[in-house]
């Protein structure tokens, strides 16, 4: 064998080993991708699509994608197009179990706003309303505008306004709901939704605004249901105190 053919076979197999050394750098890499636990996502309610890779130049179309995708137990980031419109649909709750989630607009510009539904359900006859499902788990707003639906139009005269919330706890412990720069439309159906039997949760708001067009409540809890709640530069409907706006509140003998 020639000195000319040995440097082609030599060239050649090194070749193909560093094809294949970039083969397995590139599974590597894609495998340590998905093994981390802190994710961003893009989320376009016009553009996007949940087929996408949820980049910046490949958004998602849904907030219930982005933070689906998370991996329990991690923490994650999805920011909004300005000025969007982002619905909740009903029957698509978004399951916040054992995630840590920021969803967020861009300071100074529009707020993105975010929209659920209520509809009458017949079997358990009540309002079931879409949204977030916290169970042991920490949800952050910033810069975005949440709308709580109205009323479906057939709903049966049921007495109770409140459906499900926008947020609702579930029976699980530990939790932490935020808002900050916010704006919270509380209409006819309630923010936040604690029932009988779900367990302690903290809340915080800080520099949000706060309006009331309808009767629901800011945040809606049953008789015995613990909360530790903060808030700091809160700007209220005229006449509207805070504590209009939380039901089932346990007052001392001098309404304290």
């Amino acid at each position: 064998m020639g000195m000319s053919q040995l440097i082609n076979e030599a060239s050649g197999l090194l070749a193909s080993f560093a094809a294949e050394k970039n083969k397995v750098t590139a599974a590597v890499a894609a495998a340590l991708a998905a093994l981390t636990m802190d994710r961003y996502y893009y989320v376009d309610a016009v553009l996007g699509n949940d087929d996408n890779a949820g980049t910046s130049t490949a958004p998602f179309k849904t907030i219930k994608k982005a933070i689906d995708t998370m991996p329990i137990g991690g923490f994650g980031k999805v920011q909004l197009v300005p000025g969007q419109v982002y619905t909740i649909p009903n029957g698509k709750n978004i399951d916040m179990y054992g995630k840590h989630v920021t969803v967020f607009g861009r300071k100074g510009e529009p707020l993105p706003v975010i929209v659920n539904e209520t509809v009458y359900a017949p079997t358990a006859n009540t309002l079931v309303s879409s949204g977030f499902t916290l169970r042991k788990t920490a949800l952050l707003f910033m810069y975005a505008k949440l709308k709580t639906s109205d009323r479906p139009a057939d709903d049966h005269g049921l007495s109770d306004y409140r459906g499900y919330g926008i947020i609702t706890r579930q029976d699980q412990s530990s939790g932490w709901v935020g808002l900050y720069g916010c704006e919270v439309e509380v209409n006819q159906t309630s923010f936040m939704r604690l029932p009988t039997g779900g367990c302690d949760i903290d809340f915080a708001a800080y520099d949000t605004k706060i309006t009331n067009p309808g009767n629901g409540k800011l945040l809606d809890l049953d008789y015995g249901v613990p909360l530790k709640a903060s808030f700091a530069s809160i700007t209220l409907p005229a006449g509207v105190k805070l504590a209009d706006l939380i039901s089932n509140i346990v007052r001392d003998v001098n309404g304290n």
